[in-house]
Formats: C-alpha cells, structure tokens, sequence
C-alpha cells in the first residue's frame, strides 16, 4: 500500500483544480490512499453517498471521479466556521468503516479522522495544531484507544507540526514495518 499525506493549506483556491491536478496526480503516480489536511471542501464534482458514514455524525462518504478512475472519499469538517483545515482520506478502496477520534488528553482543537481498510488495517489522517503539535501524542493515544488491539494495524499520516524525534510513544514505530495488506 502506498501512502501520502498532503497539507493542502486551505485548499481556498479552485479546489476542484487543486483536488484534480494534485490528488488525482498522486493516484496516477501509484498511490492508494491520501491523507489530507486543510482540504477545505471536497470537490463539486464529488457525489455524496452517506452523510453520517459509519454511524459517526457528519462523517461525510463521497465518491469521485469516473468508472474508471473513481475515488472513495472520507471527509470531515473539522473546521466549520472557515472550512480550512478539513480532514479527508481518499482511496481507490471504498471504506469498510470510518470514524472520527478526539485527543485523550488537552489540547484538545481537531480530531483525526479514520478510515477501515479491511477488518484489521485502519488509515488515520490527523492535523497537529501549530505550533510544535501539542495534540500530537494525544490524538495517537486517541487513535491506538480505538483501534489498536491485539492484530489489528493502523497508519497515522499528517501533520504533525513537529519533528519526529520529538513525538515517541509506546506504539511509535520508526521506521514503520511493513505489514502486506491482501
């Protein structure tokens, strides 16, 4: 599985253009799944499937694109007064499950957003506030709280606002291994 993870910065102008030239690119050079922050909205192209995704209010499910290069869209509005620092997942999977998790611990400002690949992988995108990331360490406690049981796996792309020698935790692997996914 291959990954990105991209600080859109607001995504304020032409976001249709932005979503089309920068994600899709990332798609046509072999990524699977996107992590995005700051998205601000998805794109007007994108065709809403389920509001409340999962159970979980106003996690937001799209799909995007053509038959032949259609996307699957987890979007959250993180932010709802500025519609800036969104959080989405896009993949060429649909989702098996979402959810959307808080920091355990202050400061709490933006949750991370996930997104079930299969029964036992989860994606989460997640946007530490600047700066320095306080929430960091929290929204990964956050994070391994929901899903990291005994054989499940979970990725947490982002914006960490920090460096990573500056955020070790009991579950932070560096570097990451590599588990196949079938």
């Amino acid at each position: 599985m291959k990954l990105v993870t991209w600080n859109m910065q607001g995504a304020s102008h032409s976001t249709e253009n932005k979503w089309n030239a920068g994600i899709m690119n990332f798609f046509g050079n072999g990524a699977d799944i996107c992590c995005l922050q700051e998205c601000g909205a998805v794109p007007a192209s994108a065709r809403l499937i389920n509001p409340n995704f999962a159970g979980v209010a106003n996690l937001h499910y799209y799909t995007w694109g053509t038959n032949r290069t259609n996307k699957h869209i987890l979007f959250y509005q993180s932010d709802p007064n500025g519609n800036r620092c969104n959080l989405a997942v896009v993949s060429t999977s649909p989702p098996m499950g979402g959810d959307v998790v808080w920091p355990v611990i202050a400061p709490v400002w933006r949750p991370a957003l996930g997104f079930q690949i299969d029964a036992n992988h989860f994606i989460f995108c997640q946007h530490a506030i600047s700066p320095n990331g306080p929430d960091a360490a929290g929204l990964l406690a956050a994070i391994n709280n929901a899903v990291g049981a005994p054989g499940n796996y979970w990725v947490a792309g982002g914006d960490y606002n920090r460096e990573p020698p500056a955020l070790m935790t009991p579950f932070t692997i560096c570097p990451p291994i590599i588990i196949p996914i079938r």
